[in-house]
């Protein structure tokens, strides 16, 4: 994490509080936010209840727990899947309870093109969106982490843009008062998008699909793509992919036959090794668990 500078915050006018304008949307996009350090940790003692500012706008994703957030002279609580942005050299400080869990993805970025658009986000309206809104959030902030550390630390292009994309999420949430941040048009034309998307997904889970190439086939971009399906079914388009990928797997297990390297492999898992922990988690047991207690079942149902 960066090094924190206690100084002064300076004055927010009026004027940076208004409404946000086209141009200065326009004027946004004549550059890339610059990422400073991405980190998903359990908040610091050091800053816990002290006031601070930093040299960087401040993107905070929160994981697990809850916390409170005073800045601008207000306070605001937070918890898991709530995303906020506290422009640089804001003073304000994090208060949560000692020894409770309090993990967050901390992104610490500049952008001095869209430096008006972050200063002018509402906290009530964010920490107020909806809850399509935190989801297609959440799954944006997942795919950054999982970007971040495919780049070994290093910034590259695509993490500016994802965070491009979160950072204009934010800020059509801040505008439209925290409703989801689907773009106006055909309700119908959405939700047939999404549930296209679902069938795609249920006919290529065997595959090694991935959103941009899921919008590109349905002829739509990520970012819409992504956030008509998790408004659509509350889950983003992994999670959906993951859960066809595990009931296709308890299927095979309980009918028989192949190796459960056989069962992760025709399910679309390439690395047994994940499948076994994955299925773990989904179902309280190991897949040779499971197929043995599916075979104990049907052997007890045949000589009934």
């Amino acid at each position: 994490m960066p090094r924190r500078k206690y100084v002064a915050a300076p004055r927010i006018s009026p004027a940076s509080r208004a409404p946000v304008k086209a141009a200065e949307v326009r004027k946004a996009l004549g550059g890339l936010p610059e990422l400073v350090t991405f980190e998903a940790i359990a908040m610091s003692e050091r800053f816990r209840n002290t006031f601070h500012t930093t040299p960087s706008h401040e993107l905070i994703h929160v994981q697990q727990g809850q916390a409170r957030i005073e800045y601008r002279r207000r306070s605001f609580v937070v918890g898991p899947k709530d995303t906020f942005v506290i422009p640089r050299g804001t003073e304000h400080r994090d208060v949560y309870e000692t020894g409770a869990p309090y993990r967050t993805f901390y992104c610490f970025f500049h952008w001095d093109s869209g430096d008006d658009l972050v200063r002018a986000m509402e906290p009530r309206r964010l920490l107020g969106m909806s809850q399509a809104s935190k989801e297609l959030l959440h799954h944006l902030m997942t795919e950054f982490e999982r970007e971040h550390l495919a780049w070994r630390g290093t910034p590259s292009e695509r993490l500016s843009l994802i965070l491009l994309e979160v950072l204009l999420a934010l800020v059509r949430v801040s505008r439209s008062g925290g409703e989801a941040v689907l773009p106006p048009g055909s309700t119908q034309g959405w939700r047939d998008l999404a549930a296209r998307a679902r069938r795609q997904i249920e006919e290529r889970y065997r595959e090694n699909l991935g959103l941009e190439e899921l919008a590109r086939d349905l002829g739509s971009s990520p970012y819409h793509l992504s956030r008509s399906f998790s408004r659509q079914f509350g889950m983003s388009i992994s999670e959906a992919l993951a859960a066809v990928r595990m009931d296709r797997a308890r299927e095979m297990l309980k009918a028989g036959g192949p190796s459960i390297k056989e069962v992760a492999a025709a399910a679309g898992f390439s690395d047994g090794n994940y499948f076994a922990k994955a299925f773990r988690r989904a179902c309280g047991l190991s897949p040779s668990q499971y197929q043995a207690l599916a075979r104990r079942k049907a052997g007890r149902e045949t000589g009934r």
